[in-house]
């Protein structure tokens, strides 16, 4: 299963350049987008993966959501809705192989 969704920017909002232009909207709106959807992706799909034999369960994510390299700042919806969907992943990950 691959899972190729994601938000970055649209018409409506663009990457936060500093904390004075972050927004509720655009941070639930990236969120929805880039972790919650990915999330309920693995709800519904995860258990239908075989137990025996290889399957994979791909999310696009990015190096931005890496809280170690961060060494530009900025972005700020973006960033963070890419760290959960990481930590999401893992989360599930774990769960999964049990």
């Amino acid at each position: 299963f691959i899972d190729a969704t994601g938000f970055l920017y649209n018409d409506a909002f663009s990457p936060e350049k500093s904390l004075k232009q972050i927004s509720a909207a655009q941070m639930a709106h990236a969120f929805a987008l880039n972790a919650t959807g990915p999330a309920l992706l693995m709800k519904h799909f995860l258990p239908l993966l075989p137990r025996e034999g290889k399957s994979v369960f791909a999310t696009l994510s990015a190096r931005v959501g890496s809280i170690g390299d961060n060494k530009a700042g900025g972005w700020y919806s973006y960033r963070a809705s890419k760290a959960a969907l990481n930590q999401i992943l893992r989360s599930a990950a774990i769960e999964t192989a049990r």
